[in-house]
């Protein structure tokens, strides 16, 4: 054998060890531990951590709202906010790690075995990892059942989110949106923009008229001073 051939056979082995630890993660997180399985001490550090991590995030995006409206305003406001999303991300990223860690042992965190919050808790984390292309989020969306794990509202959500930000493609409730200069809401693209409130109503979302509004308003109070 000659050098080629052994470098490309150990590139091979390495590759296919890869593909190994992969798979065995995966199964790990498509079989989670069933209730009965765990203690109430590993239950109660779940949720904790989760909590504490949730209240983290949500403090953060609030002060990030306010420095985004301030973003063109001046030097100073620009120079904030590029060093307000630098902490954010790194945040985002911790945040990410220590989810990854509970679902790669326990699966996707359900209502049934840590409680509505921790679920709650951990759909909220998911939703901000954008740091990734959406690796993490396609990951916990493949592990979501709606109806049976988490909420069809909360699936829903992700999905959209997922379509709009990492896949460029039309979305199917109209959850996501942007906020425009003059305080309005901008839906981004929807597809079949007639069946919307048919789909919506379909899975426990209020039409999508009443939504608007409700969008509408938080992001005039994202603008005012």
């Amino acid at each position: 054998m000659n050098q080629y051939d052994f470098r490309m056979r150990n590139i091979l082995v390495f590759i296919s060890a890869l593909l190994i630890v992969s798979a065995c993660n995966t199964e790990k997180m498509n079989s989670p531990i069933k209730a009965e399985s765990l203690t109430e001490s590993e239950i109660l550090n779940i949720q904790n951590s989760l909590r504490s991590l949730a209240l983290a995030d949500t403090q953060t995006r609030k002060e990030f709202s306010k420095v985004l409206s301030k973003r063109n305003k001046s030097d100073e406001g620009r120079e904030k906010f590029r060093t307000f999303y630098v902490k954010m991300r790194k945040q985002d990223i911790s945040h990410h790690q220590k989810l990854n860690s509970f679902v790669e042992q326990y699966g996707w965190i359900d209502p049934k075995r840590f409680g509505n919050q921790a679920s709650q808790d951990a759909w909220l984390i998911t939703q901000h990892m954008v740091h990734d292309e959406g690796k993490f989020q396609k990951r916990m969306l493949s592990l979501m059942k709606p109806g049976e794990n988490i909420s069809a509202t909360k699936y829903a959500l992700l999905s959209d989110r997922i379509k709009i930000i990492f896949d460029k493609k039309p979305q199917k409730y109209g959850t996501q949106g942007k906020c425009q200069s003059d305080g309005d809401w901008q839906v981004e693209p929807v597809e079949n923009f007639e069946l919307i409130d048919q789909r919506r109503l379909a899975i426990g979302f209020e039409r999508f008229v009443e939504y608007e509004a409700r969008m509408d308003f938080k992001c005039a109070s994202r603008f005012e001073d």
